[in-house]
């Protein structure tokens, strides 16, 4: 089992003349989507809320066969929204909640069952929750191969 901890987020493009396009996103959201649709075992411990995009979060975990070990929470799904001007150019805005205070169990399970752990991206570097991970990480060290993605 494969699993993946760090932040799922829904990807908003706004452009010019054009209806917002939401779309689910985070980089290690999409290791366990790429994982799962290998046909391999994954789980991904986030946090999303329970709002319409959390619903489009676990949607499309779900639909890709990815494990759910912790439920959404009642804070506001993660975005970050990209601007396109007319030009072309884009400009981004992040509103970012990470924390993993709901997860704290799953997380000590994760240590346990996994034979492989992969981190990275924000979930890895922003506190609350970078915290958590670190000690997740260093609590499997010597039980599952641990992979680090350092795209923050």
């Amino acid at each position: 089992m494969l699993t993946v901890i760090g932040e799922a987020l829904v990807d908003v493009v706004n452009k010019p003349h054009q209806p917002l396009q939401a779309h689910p996103g985070g980089s290690p959201m999409n290791v366990a989507v790429g994982v799962s649709r290998l046909g391999h075992d994954a789980e991904f411990i986030g946090r999303f809320g329970r709002d319409e995009h959390g619903q489009m979060i676990v949607a499309h975990l779900k639909d890709s066969g990815v494990k759910i070990p912790i439920s959404a929470d009642d804070k506001k799904t993660s975005v970050a929204q990209a601007n396109i001007g007319e030009s072309g150019a884009a400009e981004y805005e992040f509103d970012i909640d990470w924390s993993l205070e709901s997860a704290q169990d799953e997380l000590a399970y994760a240590t346990r069952h996994s034979t492989a752990v992969h981190v990275g991206s924000i979930g890895a570097m922003l506190e609350p929750g970078a915290s958590s991970v670190v000690q997740t990480v260093k609590d499997a060290a010597e039980t599952a191969l641990i992979s680090y993605d350092p795209n923050c």
